[in-house]
């Protein structure tokens, strides 16, 4: 990088689905006005998205980097990261969509802290009920890990999540435990700390756990409500997402990211039954037009035909998405570095 050149390199992944591709990229290419490099990491999307991806890069000059297999997030990061020359690398996920000066707020954040990691404040919604679906996701979270009964655990907290939108002036610059990958400022330099993401974090808590490396090593996070940004949640989906979208949120990713986070941070390394839940019922989020129809029933038909056919539909799907994978090379967790260093 030369010292006149952009600070700023933007590596955009695949998060869970592609049909988001076009309105998200559209939305960082109009809106981000702070001098970048833009790298776009594409795992596996379909044809016609690839396609509009390739004449998207020809046209405005950024560098695409195709994979006809599926990659999980952390592995397109790491992909993307190789990439970077730049002081800093934006992480922001292919179903985002940012806000005027959002990466100049990042940026000064900083600049200003000497920060490792920056996150703006998140919003969620713009799905099939648009705006008025919207609401704070997240303004920073804090992680720690206790005993409760006995039981190691890796407890997690999202700042203001779900409040209402209207309150998003309430928030001020904060310090906190981790922000989310939706979009994430990191000094490229603190890899040397932290080593790369880990990708035997398929699906839960990659973000969690990289925040928790930057802390061992001495570094900040701080979250920038000044910056915003809106990831798309929701229906509706194309058919074409779904192989991955469930894949992204299947039960093996889910058990392994819980083994791997108790690999490295000592715990019990169990989902808890209401977390399975949770996810099952995510995983299942684009065939929510489908229950509302079989519930419509009625009774205890319904929901049993509702619950089989939840399972078919997994038991299809998932094997496919497993096929297009290039899963990692299974590694040991990166070493935690030690805390007295910090980046150069």
């Amino acid at each position: 990088m030369s010292p006149s050149g952009p600070l700023v390199t933007i590596v955009v992944v695949p998060r869970e689905r592609f049909s988001h591709t076009r309105i998200s990229l559209r939305s960082i290419l109009a809106t981000t006005t702070e001098p970048h490099e833009l790298v776009y990491v594409d795992g596996g999307s379909p044809s016609r998205t690839a396609d509009w991806l390739r004449r998207a890069s020809e046209t405005h000059g950024f560098e695409l980097i195709r994979s006809d297999r599926y990659l999980s997030p952390n592995q397109a990061r790491n992909i993307g990261l190789a990439r970077v020359r730049t002081r800093y690398a934006c992480f922001i996920d292919n179903d985002v969509i940012v806000s005027p000066r959002w990466l100049e707020h990042l940026v000064r954040c900083a600049e200003e802290t000497d920060a490792w990691i920056v996150g703006p404040l998140y919003v969620a919604g713009l799905g099939r009920r648009g705006e008025r679906s919207q609401h704070i996701h997240m303004a920073g979270g804090t992680a720690e890990l206790r005993t409760e009964t006995g039981v190691r655990i890796l407890a997690t907290n999202h700042g203001a999540r779900n409040r209402p939108i209207a309150e998003v002036d309430r928030y001020a610059r904060q310090s906190c435990d981790y922000v989310e990958f939706h979009a994430m400022l990191v000094r490229t330099d603190a890899f040397e700390r932290t080593g790369p993401l880990d990708e035997e974090l398929l699906s839960r808590h990659e973000y969690v756990d990289f925040g928790l490396r930057v802390k061992a090593a001495g570094g900040t996070c701080y979250n920038e409500p000044a910056s915003r940004v809106t990831y798309i949640s929701g229906p509706p989906f194309r058919l074409d997402d779904l192989p991955f979208y469930f894949l992204r949120w299947s039960p093996e990713w889910n058990r392994r990211s819980m083994a791997r986070l108790a690999e490295t941070w000592p715990t019990d390394g169990h989902l808890t039954p209401r977390e399975t839940s949770n996810l099952r019922s995510r995983r299942r989020r684009p065939l929510e037009p489908l229950k509302t129809g079989l519930r419509a029933v009625g009774g205890r038909a319904g929901e049993a035909l509702w619950r089989g056919v939840g399972r078919c539909v997994e038991e299809i799907l998932i094997p496919i998405g497993r096929r297009r994978w290039s899963e990692p090379r299974r590694q040991p967790p990166p070493p935690l570095a030690n805390a007295a260093a910090g980046p150069a």
